[in-house]
């Protein structure tokens, strides 16, 4: 064994040891710390989810007490009038309050009216018997008097347990507006916690939510175990999921006081996380030390004993810190370290060149990229500007804005915004290709409904397939999710770009956009054509940019300038996904975008839900 070799074995086994030693010490005093802290934040989110809920509560509380004490309802529940329940009960007041029911209940406990709404169907369902059994005179949700026998005018709201699931409810006594009894009975506004109302919830909290009745027999063991240890101790649990989340569970009480429902909030342990990563930065910094010692023990050994080998590695280190490429090593000699001088001076001034030589071409480069890019986006600002002020004149003149207009003016109008929205289509992709281009675009991801962006394509597409005599038409595949995560903004351009490609080289027939699953792990976009086909030489060029099958001057106009297959390709590759097409001439054809298959993540869910339902 070398002398080298029992330095190295010596001080490499002396640093690991104390390498190890304080690495073990770390972990047992800071870690403890970060999971305290994490335990702190998952309570606070817990506390959030909690406020959240209450929220809405209190918002159903707020509105029927409202409701309870007005003149319209005290007189409504006397003589039950047609115009109240007219203006007051239709389909469009469940909607607008998110409503499942309303019972207007006289001072005998009979239910005077009553109406029960599906929200997610949109139509009038049966009052469920189960929440009638819920109405007894003596109960809390008919009798308001409190302890005293006092009329208590604030009525009560909370979790009702149903059968069929939870139900956040509310009831008041019915008074005149100036709360002014003697009551005429009690009006009762409900809504189910289901998981619409969870998904709410966690959108506005931005949390993970699951929530389960603590009767269910088929609760998972993480929901059994925190369910039992809150009953004897009444105190949150708090309890990793895996390596990567934590969960805590928390009891929720009905409106008789009693244990109903567990929720839980699950969420990524970041905390905890960097705790680990400090750590090992802590462990990584000891590393360093340890072998920056190691290596100035080294170099006194290599210049007392290994002078020419420590003067060669001194020399090579250099040129590397200093990126000198015409620096060169002088070493006497006519052994292998000489050589090896020689080898690698012949090495730098290879670098020298190929060094020189790359930074020429790169320059050039870069200088035909920006100038190029430069010219696109000044042009495309500088062309979008009087088309918008085209745009905005032509909608006000076609509006009447600047006097009365005749039918055949408006169709004028309406080429003019045809033509103007195509022109400013093919300004935009002028400007989009040269920040691709540019590397400038980022994709911005979030839960969005894939039934909304075939309902987005239609409202910008049909006009304009509709003047070419067009039809458009949208299919939702049936084993697609409800909800994707992606950039719906990105989509919106890949699709648009696809239609209106189809619909300047289609002369008659439809133009088809369909949301598929080709697989279990993908899903994709379909935008088929009765147009005239593509040639099977020309599939391979028509996604390179201004690339057409008929470049001739005698082509017919409006087929655009060659960049929308371009820009669908570039934003597809970008987004992992693949793009494909079908065609023969005179049979049509279809463009096909793959894409990973990304469900919703729990988040900003709901916004896309009450879109789809309004």
């Amino acid at each position: 064994m070398s002398l080298r070799t029992k330095t190295l074995v010596i001080i490499g086994t002396t640093l690991f040891s104390l390498f190890l030693a304080l690495l073990i010490f770390s972990r047992m005093i800071f870690l403890d710390s970060f999971v305290r802290l994490e335990e702190d934040s998952v309570r606070r989110n817990i506390d959030r989810a909690i406020n959240a809920l209450q929220d809405d509560i209190a918002v159903i509380h707020t509105t029927d007490r409202d409701w309870a004490h007005w003149t319209d309802t005290y007189n409504f529940i006397h003589d039950l009038n047609d115009n109240y329940r007219e203006g007051n009960t239709h389909d469009g007041i469940f909607t607008s309050y998110q409503l499942n029911f309303m019972l207007f209940v006289d001072t005998d406990g009979e239910v005077a009216f009553g109406k029960a709404f599906d929200l997610k169907a949109q139509q009038e369902v049966p009052i469920s018997d189960n929440l009638l059994d819920q109405l007894e005179l003596d109960g809390l949700l008919l009798n308001h008097k409190d302890e005293a026998g006092e009329l208590n005018i604030s009525g009560v709201s909370g979790i009702l347990m149903l059968p069929e699931g939870p139900v956040i409810i509310a009831s008041s006594p019915i008074l005149t507006t100036e709360r002014k009894g003697p009551a005429r009975g009690s009006i009762i506004w409900g809504r189910y916690l289901d998981d619409l109302e969870v998904a709410s919830v966690a959108e506005r909290t931005r949390l993970s939510l699951t929530v389960h009745r603590l009767d269910n027999p088929q609760l998972s063991d993480d929901f059994q175990n925190a369910g039992q240890s809150m009953l004897e101790d009444g105190m949150d649990v708090i309890q990793p999921l895996d390596a990567e989340r934590v969960a805590g569970y928390t009891m929720l009480e009905d409106i008789y006081g009693n244990a109903a429902l567990i929720l839980r909030i699950d969420m990524p342990r970041a905390i905890y996380a960097q705790g680990n990563a400090s750590i090992s930065y802590f462990a990584l910094s000891l590393l360093v030390i340890g072998l920056v010692f190691a290596s100035a023990t080294l170099v006194l050994l290599e210049k007392v004993v290994l002078s020419r080998l420590a003067y060669l590695d001194a020399s090579v280190s250099k040129i590397r810190k200093s990126t000198d490429l015409s620096a060169r090593i002088n070493l006497t000699g006519k052994d292998e370290l000489s050589s090896l001088a020689n080898s690698i001076n012949e090495m730098l001034a290879a670098l020298t060149i190929a060094h020189r030589n790359v930074e020429q071409a790169r320059d050039q480069a870069l200088e035909a990229l920006n100038l190029k890019a430069q010219i696109l986006a000044n042009v495309s600002h500088d062309a979008r500007t009087p088309l918008n002020v085209i745009t905005l004149k032509a909608e006000m003149l076609q509006r009447g804005l600047y006097g009365p207009v005749t039918p055949d003016q408006i169709k004028v109008f309406d080429t003019i915004l045809i033509n103007a929205n195509q022109l400013l289509f093919f300004v935009n992709n002028l400007l989009e290709q040269a920040q691709l281009e540019a590397g400038k675009v980022k994709l911005h991801t979030i839960n969005f409904a894939p039934s909304n962006l075939l309902g987005d394509i239609e409202a910008s597409m049909l006009s304009l397939a509709a003047r070419r005599g067009l039809r458009l038409e949208t299919e939702l595949s049936e084993d697609v999710p409800p909800y994707l995560h992606g950039d719906p903004d990105r989509l919106n351009q890949i699709v648009s770009n696809l239609v209106n490609n189809a619909i300047k080289f289609t002369d008659e027939g439809c133009i088809k956009v369909s949301v598929i699953r080709p697989d279990e792990t993908h899903w994709g976009l379909q935008v088929s054509d009765t147009g005239p086909g593509i040639p099977t030489e020309a599939k391979e060029r028509i996604f390179e940019a201004f690339w057409q099958v008929d470049g001739s001057h005698s082509r017919k106009v409006g087929r655009g300038a060659g960049l929308g297959l371009s820009i669908v390709s570039q934003l597809v590759n970008l987004m992992d996904g693949t793009v494909s097409v079908e065609s023969h001439v005179g049979m049509g054809s279809t463009f096909t975008v793959v894409l990973p298959l990304e469900e919703s993540r729990g988040e900003n869910v709901h916004e896309h839900a009450l879109r789809i339902n309004s």
